[in-house]
């Protein structure tokens, strides 16, 4: 049965997901109709043939209007718009930055779980509201600058204008940060200048000038620039328009012979001293980086889980329905059900992590977590991802890969360059760098599995501090092996606190069992495929034949 002649959604993502729909019913009541009414958006076929038309169009810069004078735009497919509307309406680009409601809490968690729901719809319009997201967090650090843009940020109104921010009703900020041959080393080649010093607010001028990579969304209303600034890194805030409507000397390159066929609209982008203010202190560049990458960090683990729980999804529902060869049915129902285990574990994971953040300002242990195991689970996902993906395609045929399809978004996704870097050796590397400096509270950290579930064996917390001693002391390169094995024991421990025992077992005994595996299907008969899969993809669909 080709995948054309397929159509079986569920009725609801939220509720048709048992792991997200348990650990958000311990949320305030007043959420979950919400979060019930994004699951069905995310299900309906309206939003899937948006989420097809933007992965079927790549966007491209546009340098003049219909009469031919020059302009500074990118063309995008009206279903982007659409889509970029509803996230924003759902709050992913500002809901961190309001104060107190039901969600105060649990501001971090409730955000996840709608990013999670979106992410499994489409997931390049979400690149552009996440960076908006933690260029607003950026902001903060200049309390007055925050104080201006904060009714405008925290407005769930998308509409794009060609008016100066302080006409607008809501506004979306970009990151302009990459540089050719840049590195954490290195101070940036993009330099600022003081222009004009104001003794009476402090709000001194700066002249912005520099060559900026795939900057997102390079059409916001304001950037965040990193800029040499007296031989320190600085980062400052560059509005695009100026009072008066004019472009503030900030011009888009075209990315086109790239030839990335990205659902995100992105330009190269040169400023030309462009007016700005500085965000912080002339030294706090590297540190409102880190930020910076830590946000996106979350974020990205979010949106990768999510499209892992789509795909999978998919595959199950594919499977069930394709009534051809039956007794290869069989066998790829045994390493669906393995890998649908990877995909549980990577729901509870980025949940988890949602919480610590939630818990960190006032938890040092929770703070030191969410330290270690973001980059953590952000570089195992990106991994698992890729093998899922291909297993999947395998499983369906290579047919089922289209334009706009949810196998070509899923490869776009894990093509789409996440970090700064261009590898994920960086995140690895920050393991290591975190560990060695919170070294007390890492031993805490390693010990939270055995403490918070009492089916995670001795043996696990031992096998923890072995590894983690080596890494400390002996070999670095040991920490892959305590990357693993930290995703094994805190993905056992969140399946084990939900009410799913058969999925929580399974995981457990196959993957902190000790057997080495590099496929999918060393699954027991014992642990029963059908009952995984049915537990965790329910079937209660929608028929449409």
């Amino acid at each position: 049965m080709g995948a054309h002649k397929l159509n079986m959604r569920e009725k609801n993502s939220f509720f048709g997901d048992p792991i997200l729909f348990q650990i958000a019913s311990t949320f305030h009541a007043s959420l979950v109709p919400e979060l019930a009414d994004l699951g069905a958006y995310t299900a309906s076929d309206d939003a899937h043939e948006k989420a097809r038309l933007v992965g079927s169009w790549t966007p491209r810069p546009c340098f003049y209007d219909a009469w031919g004078n020059h302009a500074e735009n990118i063309d995008v497919h009206p279903a982007y718009y659409s889509l970029l509307i509803r996230s924003r309406h759902a709050g992913i680009s500002n809901s961190l930055f309001t104060e107190g409601g039901k969600e105060s809490d649990v501001r971090h968690q409730v955000r996840a779980v709608r990013l999670f729901l979106l992410a499994g719809l489409e997931n390049g319009h979400l690149e552009e509201l996440c960076s908006s997201s933690a260029g607003f967090h950026v902001l903060k650090e200049n309390a007055d600058l925050f104080s201006q843009w904060n009714p405008l940020i925290t407005d769930v109104v998308h509409g794009p204008s060609c008016k100066h921010f302080q006409q607008r009703h809501s506004i979306s900020l970009a990151l302009a940060l990459e540089e050719n041959d840049m590195n954490a080393a290195s101070l940036p080649v993009s330099f600022a200048e003081l222009m004009y010093v104001d003794l009476q607010t402090k709000h001194d001028l700066y002249k912005i000038s520099g060559y900026k990579l795939a900057v997102i969304n390079p059409v916001a209303d304001g950037f965040i620039v990193s800029a040499a600034f007296e031989g320190k890194l600085s980062m400052f805030f560059v509005p695009r328009l100026l009072a008066k409507g004019q472009i503030n000397s900030i011009s888009l390159v075209s990315a086109w012979e790239e030839k990335k066929n990205f659902s995100v609209p992105y330009c190269h982008v040169r400023f030309e001293q462009s007016v700005g203010w500085m965000i912080g202190f002339p030294d706090m560049g590297n540190k409102l980086l880190t930020r910076i990458r830590q946000d996106l960090e979350f974020d990205h683990a979010v949106i990768i889980a999510g499209m892992i729980r789509s795909i999978l999804h998919y595959t199950v529902t594919y499977m069930r329905y394709n009534t051809h060869q039956q007794p290869a049915k069989i066998l790829a129902e045994r390493a669906l059900a393995d890998a649908a285990l990877d995909g549980a574990a990577a729901s509870v994971l980025v949940l988890r992590l949602a919480k610590a953040q939630d818990l960190a300002a006032n938890n040092l242990q929770e703070a030191a977590f969410a330290a270690i195991m973001r980059p953590a689970i952000h570089y195992w996902l990106l991994h698992i991802l890729g093998q899922i993906t291909d297993y999947a395609i395998s499983l369906t045929g290579s047919y089922n890969i289209f334009l706009g399809g949810i196998f070509s978004r899923a490869q776009e996704l894990k093509n789409r360059n996440f970090s700064f870097e261009g590898t994920t050796l960086h995140l690895v590397l920050d393991i290591v760098n975190t560990i060695k400096q919170i070294p007390d509270l890492f031993q805490a950290v390693i010990a939270m599995p055995g403490n918070e579930n009492s089916a995670i064996d001795a043996r696990t917390t031992e096998i923890l501090r072995v590894v983690a001693d080596m890494v400390l002391n002996k070999d670095e390169g040991t920490i892959f092996l305590l990357v693993e094995q930290l995703i094994y024991a805190f993905a056992s421990v969140g399946l084990r606190a939900l009410d799913c025992d058969i999925v929580a077992t399974a995981y457990v005994e196959s993957r902190l069992g000790g057997q080495w595996r590099s496929t999918y299907g060393i699954l027991g008969p014992h642990y029963n495929a059908s009952f995984i899969l049915d537990a965790l993809y329910p079937l209660n669909y929608k028929r449409a034949f």
